[in-house]
């Protein structure tokens, strides 16, 4: 046989053999580019899941801070520091520990807002001064005196205090800065 008949043949035969090989690479090549497509979709998500699990984790930070500030605003608010001041409540202890100390005497001075701090999310940190003078017979009364205003609402804090003996006991000489934190447009004295 001559090689055209082999050619005649054959020639079917090579042509779905060529067909074939064509579909077979055209086919690796759309299968390689749909993983390359799948591979980047995946890291894509992957990326995103990363994202996703950070913000949770701020989230739950926040959260977690946020509690924090929510029992120390508790604890403020069971204090009586938040909202306006207790000036009643405080005249009537004071009145009635003057009925135990001969000559306690004392001033509260208006309400302003503490110098050097500024107000923050329209909050203001704001002080009443009391100023008060007395003789306590000893320590115990002293000591019973400042516990007396702790348990007041609001939150007393002594900003200068002379003590000394005297004939009658303890002579006391002390200022206080009664803090409360309220809005800040509502510092005016009440």
């Amino acid at each position: 046989m001559s090689r055209r008949s082999d050619w005649r043949l054959l020639r079917a035969e090579l042509c779905v053999l060529a067909l074939l090989l064509v579909l077979g690479i055209a086919l690796v090549v759309v299968v390689a580019r749909s993983r390359d497509a799948a591979t980047t979709a995946f890291e894509q998500v992957r990326a995103a899941r990363g994202a996703a699990q950070a913000r949770v984790g701020e989230a739950r930070a926040q959260l977690d801070h946020l509690a924090g500030h929510q029992r120390d605003y508790q604890m403020l608010r069971r204090r009586g520091v938040i909202g306006g001041e207790h000036r009643l409540e405080w005249v009537e202890y004071l009145d009635a520990e003057a009925r135990r100390h001969r000559g306690l005497d004392y001033r509260i001075g208006a309400r302003a807002a503490v110098a050097g701090v500024a107000a923050r999310d329209g909050l203001q940190l704001y002080a009443s001064r009391l100023d008060v003078r007395f003789a306590a017979g000893d320590e115990t009364a002293w000591s019973a005196f400042n516990a007396g205003l702790r348990r007041l609402p609001g939150w007393p804090v002594e900003s200068r205090c002379r003590i000394g003996r005297g004939d009658a006991g303890l002579e006391i000489d002390c200022s206080y800065d009664w803090l409360s934190i309220d809005r800040a447009e509502s510092g005016v004295a009440e």
